[in-house]
């Protein structure tokens, strides 16, 4: 899977130089683009190179090596709360997936059950996001149940990575709706007349480039799981 080349080192400093109180005080960035976007992003490529690995022989051992796969059930490993698996950034970093600064010292959820937050109900999607859009991401966590256990050999099962492909896709999508609208003063969250949490919106240098990291990742998850 050929990657897109991010060669813009202007952007690159720009990115790294968000300071944190800038990305704490930026509801749309640090929610949409360095929490769960990149979640999103990470659960894509992960699925799309299991599929690849498939493809083209590569043990499961070799993929779990390379990207720092780790929190698995089984193999010795408990699992963990949410479900789901966990990757490094510097696991991504190794095919050049341009990662800010910020996402240095933390590990990568992937089809964590808080993940759903993202998606709505099958009764009340999200955004632009459809009932079966919902119901894929239900399933594939497991969410009835409420345990989303992750296990090396699923990363051999080409149905599952079908869904997980589908579901980092559609996450994808709600976070970069969720950035454009959280951009701008806005409620986050309402219960009836009363607004819970306010976005205060956020500077336009961290707007553009939160839009120019939209851009490159989006092209990686577009790529994704593709021959």
């Amino acid at each position: 899977m050929p990657q897109p080349f991010f060669d813009d080192e202007g952007m690159r400093r720009d990115l790294d130089s968000v300071s944190e109180t800038e990305w704490k005080n930026s509801h749309a960035f640090n929610h949409e683009i360095a929490w769960y976007g990149v979640e999103a992003l990470a659960c894509t490529y992960i699925a799309g190179k299991s599929k690849e690995a498939i493809r083209e022989g590569i043990s499961v051992e070799d993929l779990v090596k390379r990207y720092e796969l780790d929190n698995f059930e089984g193999e010795g490993q408990k699992g963990r709360i949410g479900g789901g698996f966990t990757c490094s950034v510097q696991g991504l970093r190794k095919d050049s997936i341009f990662i800010p600064r910020l996402k240095d010292d933390r590990r990568i959820s992937l089809f964590d059950i808080d993940h759903t937050n993202k998606f709505g109900s099958p009764r009340h999607p999200f955004g632009s996001l459809t009932t079966e859009d919902v119901e894929n991401a239900f399933e594939l966590v497991d969410y009835n149940r409420g345990i989303n256990s992750w296990s090396y050999k699923d990363l051999r099962d080409e149905e599952k990575l079908r869904k997980a492909l589908k579901f980092g896709k559609d996450m994808w999508k709600r976070c970069v709706e969720s950035f454009e609208k959280y951009k701008e003063p806005s409620p986050i969250h309402t219960r009836g007349d009363r607004v819970l949490e306010w976005s205060p919106g956020q500077p336009q240098k961290v707007t553009d480039l939160g839009r120019k990291i939209i851009v490159y990742w989006g092209s990686i998850i577009d790529l994704a799981g593709k021959d």
